[in-house]
Order: C-alpha cells, then sequence, then structure tokens
C-alpha cells in the first residue's frame, strides 16, 4: 500500500492475473483505493512475492532489485471502468515513473546489492530486498546481506545490529524520525527457507506511507 489511493500488486507464479483482476475489482467497490499497479515478475521461486524484490523503506525510499524493478513494461496501471467487469488499463514505461506520478513526489530507489549486478543477484536471493519497516527510515533486514547495507549507509541510514539497538534503547523510549536506522537481524537459516524480514511479518494496522 503506497497511499491511501495507490495499491502495488505482484503478478508472480502465486498469483494469477485472474487473482490480481478479483483483488483489483474489491478494491475499487470496497475501499478508498483508485489506481493499482501490478508489476510483472518471473515465475520463479526467488521472486514469488513483490517484496522480495521491492519494499518501502520510507515516505520516499525504495529498496529495489535493479534487474526487476528497472526493467520497461513490465507494469500494468488498473483503474476502475465504467462497470464492476471493466477496467481502464495502460502501460507505465516502469514503475517508478508510475509511483512518482501518482504519489506527486520524487523517490529514491535504493539497490539491492550495490551496483554490481552479482552482489545484486546474491544478496536478493538472500532477502536483501526484503526490508521491514518499523517505522519509515527504521528498517530490519538480514545482516549477511552486507553489499545491501553498504548501500543504506550511502543513503544516509545508521547501521546498527538488533543487539545494539535493543541494548540502547532498554531503558530509554525510542522516538521515530530522529535519525534514519538499518538494523541487521541474524537470520541465516530463515533466509535460507525464502523468507525475510518482510515477508514474515504481519502488521495488524499501520499508516499509510502517504
Amino acid at each position: 500500500m503506497a497511499s491511501p489511493e495507490v495499491v502495488l500488486l505482484g503478478h508472480s507464479e502465486r498469483t494469477s492475473l485472474g487473482g490480481v483482476a478479483h483483488v483489483a475489482r474489491a478494491l475499487f467497490s470496497r475501499t478508498s483505493v483508485r489506481h493499482v499497479l501490478v508489476v510483472d515478475l518471473p515465475k520463479q521461486r526467488a521472486s514469488m512475492h513483490l517484496d522480495t524484490v521491492f519494499t518501502f523503506v520510507s515516505a520516499d525510499e525504495c529498496v529495489v532489485f535493479p534487474p526487476i524493478l528497472h526493467q520497461e513494461g513490465n507494469v500494468l496501471h488498473l483503474m476502475a471502468g465504467d462497470t464492476s467487469e471493466r477496467f481502464v488499463t495502460e502501460m507505465p514505461p516502469d514503475l517508478k515513473t508510475a509511483l512518482e506520478r501518482l504519489l506527486d513526489r520524487p523517490l529514491t530507489f535504493i539497490p539491492c546489492g550495490g551496483d554490481n549486478p552479482v552482489h545484486q543477484k546474491r544478496e536478493q536471493w538472500t532477502d536483501g530486498a526484503n526490508f521491514f519497516a518499523l517505522a519509515p527510515g527504521v528498517v530490519v533486514g538480514y545482516e549477511r546481506n552486507h553489499y545491501t547495507f553498504e548501500e543504506m549507509r550511502r543513503h544516509g541510514y545508521r547501521v546498527v545490529t538488533a543487539e545494539s539497538f535493543l541494548s540502547y534503547y532498554a531503558e530509554s523510549p525510542f522516538v521515530p524520525g530522529t535519525e534514519k536506522l538499518a538494523i541487521k537481524l541474524e537470520g541465516n537459516e530463515l533466509s535460507r527457507g525464502r523468507g525475510g524480514p518482510r515477508c514474515m511479518t504481519l502488521p495488524l494496522a499501520r499508516q499509510p506511507l502517504g
């Protein structure tokens, strides 16, 4: 959910086009959502969910797997048509362009694995793009993704271990918004099972990014 009116859906090996259409119809008829961006993903286990290649880490920053998210022509924009069975569709050039237009603000796409294509592929496989945002600009990811954390550092994040974060705030309240933090979590065995911090977290309620 990028804003109260914009939702992203991944079309992967686990999500059929019929399923996407069903969700879009329900969103248009029952919620404030007016735009659904469908991202076409490779039909393979490494990218079975959208959040294996794309996550928001703050209102204007996303961590992405460049080989997929920088592609042209892999995004479909759905809007409600004149009946519940019809959609108005368009093909944006890419996801970044579509999001910036709909959200009316510039976005920074932070590359998982940095600028090296080999590191990008290795760290995407170990959920380098799968950050979970505890708050805007306060995120948790697997510590083994060294190049991704270095990229977060270059984008102004202070990188800390989970232990040091918990120890520092053991007796004082943590106030989000004072600085950007990327928290390293141990998870070697978890990543082997193809589950990242975002994949395995189910927020029951949270404020929209927009």
